[in-house]
């Protein structure tokens, strides 16, 4: 095996000693340094060109990678990402004297669970170590995507010991492993903070999945950031947001910035459509003429989709038609991009 073969098997970067339990030869590191095959980054440390600052620096430190830098590692989302590299050393170790490590680019946490020569912690470590740097919320949110993609198990919170009670007995009441992104989990948790009723991924029979059902009639539709980007989706979403209201339920579409940016407008906007009066099935209007035994008769079915911030508005097919109908279309600017 080569010596870039084997840095390969460690992560791409390693430290000399780990290279020479491999059976690497310390005149090989030379002369592989000096016709620039690999690099050393570091005194004692040996990289393949290329390799991610974060994997150098975990050898640099003799540390794991853990916190918000494992999760994103596993493709877990961040909800408040960081610009540190977030690495988990031995309890007790102390830190090199300033200016022989490049402390400035690290976060340093302290862990009996750190894992000497490993490259990462194990997941339910990382997430427990994130509450130091994130919100209880953004750490619910990366707990979510670790069960819904199968990488730990609620009872996985039991083990943590970083993070403090009262915020480990939040995260066990309010988790969900049906949870399908970020969107899902900042509004589930806005919506219950409002005092709302939410069941995630409910499926309508001839409509399929939607991702929130709020108090069992407003169906909560969240458009990530892609949305714009894909007309195909922008058309699609269109008519399952029309057979939705044909099957009398009110729909909520809200956009990745509103979910983001300004998420206590969820609920108040949802709670508005719940308070708003409902819509029947259909409304008679009568057309009276000259001669009363003449009159005649006109349905107008209706029904609402709204986007936030836009206020609620209502369409009618026209000539009798229901909503989407080819007499009356529902008109797409009522609903933002």
């Amino acid at each position: 095996m080569t010596i870039t073969q084997t840095l390969a098997k460690l992560g791409g970067a390693a430290r000399r000693e780990q290279l020479l339990a491999h059976g690497v030869r310390r005149w090989e590191l030379t002369a592989a340094v000096r016709g620039g095959q690999i690099e050393r980054p570091h005194r004692g440390v040996y990289a393949i060109p290329g390799t991610p600052r974060r994997v150098v620096l975990a050898r640099i430190f003799r540390a794991s990678l853990t916190g918000v830098t494992a999760c994103d590692d596993l493709g877990l989302p961040l909800l408040e990402p960081s610009g540190l590299i977030h690495l988990s050393v031995d309890s007790g170790r102390g830190m090199a004297r300033p200016g022989v490590r490049p402390v400035g680019e690290v976060c340093i946490h302290h862990s009996q669970h750190a894992h000497r020569g490993m490259l990462w912690v194990e997941l339910w470590v990382a997430i427990d170590q994130a509450s130091t740097c994130v919100s209880r919320l953004a750490q619910l949110v990366l707990l979510d995507a670790a069960l819904q993609k199968g990488l730990m198990t609620i009872g996985d919170l039991d083990r943590f010991t970083v993070t403090p009670l009262l915020r480990r007995r939040w995260l066990a009441a309010n988790c969900d492993r049906r949870a399908e992104s970020l969107l899902e989990t900042v509004a589930r948790c806005e919506f219950r903070s409002a005092g709302l009723r939410v069941e995630p991924q409910v499926r309508i029979p001839g409509v399929g999945r939607i991702d929130l059902m709020v108090e069992g009639s407003i169906a909560v539709e969240l458009d990530g950031r892609e949305y714009h980007d894909n007309p195909r989706a922008f058309a699609r979403d269109r008519r399952r947001d029309r057979l939705l209201q044909a099957l009398g339920y009110r729909v909520a579409r809200f956009t990745y910035g509103e979910v983001i940016a300004t998420p206590e407008v969820l609920g108040a906007s949802v709670q508005g459509l719940l308070k708003a009066p409902p819509f029947p099935p259909a409304v008679r209007t009568v057309h009276g003429t000259d001669d009363a035994h003449e009159s005649r008769h006109r349905e107008i079915r209706v029904s609402t989709v709204i986007s936030v911030p836009s206020t609620v508005r209502t369409a009618g097919g026209k000539g009798g038609g229901t909503v989407g109908g080819e007499g009356g279309g529902f008109d797409g600017g009522l609903l933002s991009a």
